[in-house]
């Protein structure tokens, strides 16, 4: 039962026309097994009459054949029977290597589209999704437990049809041919296969779950590696990591050998066996004092079936077992595959036009991460005009980058209102205003491309406006450096996360990639916070420069860099406990007053 419910979980994550493909595959596989059988039972008359050309005579159906055709010569009979023997054999066997290529393709395949929709299905979820998710844990799911579970799952569920069909199908000929034997061989070789499975079935599961679980450790190990490759280096932390990574790298190696020398053992003693069989059939046959030289036809009948269905009992041992092993990377496949699945993405309008004329305003807002949780926000109240530059400080945890992700439609409040120019704004056209919107995070992520490509970001390169590209240079103060200081302009590559780039040059790009897209709203999450003072002034000289021309929203660590904003908000425990310019909150309001001293 437990392998009939792998096999329905697999079906899942296949779409409609994938399962008619699979149909289809267990058809040819139905045809070459009939084909498997027609070049079986050409041997029996070939071999006969090979041994004894007389035995024509005694055939009545040889003996129709042989005058139907016009035959004279025994000779010329026995070379077109060996011809049609020979002709089956061929064609059974590129049949069944068109089947082989035809269900490897599609397996793999299915790689490609199952990691596709899951990859489509991870970037249509909400942003709390991701805070709630670790990354090394998703990026496995796509790259490494997708292929594991076709590999080990899809793949062997549709040999596993075809070979139990080949099987039975040459089995049902066996017995046609000797019942006795063929049931005292069937029960046998069956028995024991079975007896073997339920043997080493658990210890194979456990195998399974064991290779979950290293190859999990293995990818957040080296995701948190990389990641944080500057403290590696400081702190000496380099065996360390490597000793981790190799711990559950050889685990994982243990875990796939195990498997692999279980899944074989049968193949071993059923070689023992089929030698075996063809023994017995000797021994029944002399018991019974039949003429040895009249078995090779029948011996050579049960050594070829036996070369034939040998591989695919075997192939059904493995491919049981595999479905055992790969049970646990399947129910987290299927958890994500089906919660993504579920998803209905929203689609943005790009051919929207916005303009915010009026004000953003956020009425008796509240939110918490879980039920459980204590609230980030309560009962808050803000309003922010259009083109104004406001501020949000306050402790850590305070709640304002919170707040920013609300209003720009990444999470969702759990109760009050959000407007943009007294319009409510819900799931459904959020993702249209996201269009102008433009976020600037203290840690600027840039990818290992062109310095165009970076402020474009998103863009292809024969869709990059470069008259708007130098002008969004230009407004960051980064176009003399471009021109002037690297090797290729515009075309010169950043490096790995910028590497290659300074932390104000980081900053400047982030700012240009921000304004290139001509955003109504500007978000600056702490974007200067990590910057030495000169640096930093430098870039709110840039920002305040842009003052009035759009709404500029600054989430601030340094209090002297919100100084020229129109408002300011002081948030504490989720609460505004102050608005107002600098001035005034600097002579008035004990919460400024006291960041101001810590400052």
């Amino acid at each position: 039962m437990a392998d009939l419910e792998t096999i329905k979980k697999l079906f899942s994550l296949l779409n409609s026309s994938e399962k008619k493909i699979v149909y289809v595959i267990i058809f040819m596989t139905f045809l070459l097994g009939f084909i498997e059988v027609l070049g079986i039972l050409s041997i029996m008359p070939f071999m006969t009459f090979l041994m004894d050309s007389s035995s024509i005579i005694k055939n009545k159906y040889l003996i129709k054949v042989y005058s139907f055709l016009g035959y004279t010569d025994t000779k010329d009979f026995l070379f077109f029977l060996g011809t049609i023997t020979l002709t089956l054999f061929v064609f059974s066997t590129l049949f069944k290597g068109f089947t082989t290529y035809f269900i490897y393709r599609f397996s793999y395949m299915r790689e490609y589209s199952i990691s596709k929709r899951l990859v489509e299905g991870f970037l249509s979820q909400p942003y709390i999704f991701f805070v709630e998710r670790n990354s090394s844990e998703l990026v496995k799911t796509v790259l490494s437990e997708v292929a594991e579970v076709v590999a080990k799952g899809i793949m062997p569920m549709i040999e596993l049809f075809g070979q139990l069909i080949i099987s039975t199908i040459l089995i049902i000929l066996l017995i046609l041919i000797n019942p006795k034997i063929a049931f005292y061989v069937t029960v046998t070789v069956v028995s024991a296969y079975t007896l073997m499975y339920l043997s080493i079935k658990n210890i194979i599961a456990k195998s399974g779950e064991g290779r979950f679980y290293s190859n999990t450790q293995r990818y957040k190990v080296l995701t948190e590696t990389f990641i944080g490759i500057k403290e590696v280096k400081i702190f000496g932390l380099e065996k360390y990591l490597s000793a981790k990574f190799e711990f559950f790298s050889k685990s994982m190696a243990n875990y796939l050998s195990l498997t692999m020398i279980l899944k074989q053992v049968p193949r071993y003693v059923m070689e023992i066996s089929a030698f075996g069989g063809l023994l017995l059939i000797i021994l029944f046959s002399l018991k019974e004092n039949k003429n040895v030289d009249e078995l090779i036809p029948t011996l050579a009948v049960y050594a070829f079936a036996g070369y034939r269905i040998m591989p695919s009992l075997q192939s059904i041992f493995n491919n049981v077992s595999n479905l055992k092993y790969i049970n646990k990377a399947l129910d987290s496949l299927l958890a994500n595959y089906t919660q993504v699945q579920n998803t209905i993405s929203t689609k943005r309008d790009d051919n929207l036009t916005y303009e915010l004329s009026k004000s953003i305003s956020l009425k008796n807002i509240s939110f918490q991460y879980t039920e459980k949780s204590k609230y980030i926000l309560d009962n808050l109240n803000l309003e922010i005009k259009a083109n104004s530059t406001i501020a949000l400080i306050g402790k850590t945890g305070s709640g304002k980058t919170t707040l920013v992700d609300i209003i720009i439609g990444l999470l969702n409040p759990k109760s009050g209102k959000l407007y943009f120019d007294n319009k409510s704004i819900n799931e459904i056209n959020i993702s249209n205003i996201q269009n102008f919107f433009s976020y600037v995070p203290q840690d600027i992520i840039l990818t290992d491309n062109t310095i165009k490509s970076n402020i474009a970001f998103g863009l292809e390169k024969n869709e990059i406006d470069m008259k708007r590209l130098h002008e969004v240079a230009k407004m960051s103060d980064i176009y003399e450096f471009i021109v002037t200081e690297t090797s290729n302009g515009f075309d010169t590559l950043v490096g790995d996360r910028g590497v290659k780039l300074s932390g104000g040059q980081k900053q400047r790009i982030g700012l240009a990639r921000a304004l290139y897209r001509r955003p109504k709203l500007l978000i600056l999450d702490e974007a200067t916070s990590a910057l030495d003072n000169i640096t930093e002034n430098k870039i709110m000289n840039l920002i305040n420069g842009l003052k009035g021309s759009m709404t500029i929203i600054i989430i601030a660590h340094r209090l002297s860099t919100i100084k020229k904003c129109d408002m300011i908000y002081v948030l504490e425990k989720g609460k505004i406990v102050g608005k107002g310019n600098y001035q005034d909150l600097s002579k008035n309001n004990k919460y400024f007053k006291a960041l101001e001293n810590n400052n």
